[in-house]
């Protein structure tokens, strides 16, 4: 039984360090005159097509504005076509810390890259 243990450890160490290997990369983009093509430099436009589409989003802390739209907004595919629109962003109640959200994608699938 020690031995089952062990290996099971050891492996645990191999997989749970070629995970902390992954890079992170953060890139942020900012449009002076957004429009409803919203296209930056460096940042991918939003997809109606990907892992997130089909997901189930979940607030498990914090509250939802209701000046703004609901948690289906970050996964839609689509953005606010004017400068001050509420309804087309989701975000937090205002005068709070925030939140969190928990992303259900259905099962376990290969993730190369997260966009926000």
């Amino acid at each position: 039984m020690k031995s089952h243990t062990l290996v099971f450890a050891g492996a645990s160490v191999i997989v749970f360090g070629m995970v902390s290997l992954a890079e992170i990369r953060i890139v942020a983009g900012r449009s002076e005159n957004p429009t409803a093509s919203f296209k930056f430099k460096n940042v991918p436009a939003p997809s109606k097509n990907d892992a997130a589409t089909k997901a189930r989003f979940t607030i498990v802390d914090g509250k939802e504005d209701n000046n703004g739209g609901t948690l289906d907004r970050l996964h839609d595919g689509r953005v606010p076509t004017e400068d001050d629109q509420p309804s087309g962003n989701f975000f937090f109640q205002a005068g709070t810390d925030g939140g969190r959200i928990l992303v259900d994608l259905g099962g376990a699938i290969d993730i190369q890259q997260v966009e926000v």
